[in-house]
């Protein structure tokens, strides 16, 4: 939990400072010694998280939870 507040801290601070991931408008945040990220969109209004995802695991299965 301390590690995931620290990451969704740094998210809050610099919510551009993560690279766009492959054409979809989702950013991953990495959580350190842990093998997940924070996956969010950057909005004019708010920063949405879309998953904490499991990075070992079934990739990009949280791109169905994106809009439209």
């Amino acid at each position: 939990m301390r590690e995931f507040s620290a990451a969704a801290a740094r998210v809050r601070g610099n919510p551009l400072g993560y690279a766009v991931e492959d054409g979809m408008d989702v950013r991953l945040c990495p959580l350190r010694r842990f093998p997940y990220a924070i996956v969010y969109l950057d909005e004019p209004a708010r920063i949405w998280v879309v998953a904490v995802a499991d990075l070992r695991r079934r990739p990009g299965y949280w791109a169905r939870r994106l809009p439209g």
